[in-house]
């Protein structure tokens, strides 16, 4: 595969293949320290894998030149990676805040609506 020549690109692959790195790390960091609560943990470190794929993907999307066509397939698990890890860390401030309980009611009803709202957004622009 051929480097894409924009530089805005290019930066942006940068700082994706940067933040890939970070996500990975902090998953590393997470398992040795280790926590009390395992729950917990592992609610961040899924967290953190979701935003190692979509920074993973987007360091290939914006930093290469690719067919329109692998690109939008390239962009379909990166946007529901990223939704996945903006809901699961919703689920992991809810629990900072209100507790385990309140972070265990709200996993499943994070994680359907991210599945709805994906396949609804995509049937509006029309992939599906």
């Amino acid at each position: 595969m051929k480097i894409i020549d924009i530089p805005t690109e290019q930066t942006t692959a940068a700082t994706d293949a940067i933040l890939a790195i970070f996500a990975i790390g902090t998953i590393v960091y997470l398992n040795r320290i280790g926590m009390q609560d395992l729950w917990k943990m592992k609610v961040w470190c899924w967290m953190f894998v979701f935003i190692a794929i979509a920074a993973s993907l987007g360091t290939i999307v914006h930093g290469f030149v690719i067919s329109s066509r692998l690109e939008f397939f390239l962009w379909q698990p990166l946007a529901l990676s990223l939704a996945f890890s903006v809901g699961l860390l919703a689920v992991g401030v809810a629990y900072d805040v209100w507790g385990v309980n309140a972070a265990r009611r709200l996993l499943p009803i994070m994680l359907i609506s991210i599945v709805i709202l994906y396949v609804l957004a995509r049937l509006v622009d029309g992939s599906i």
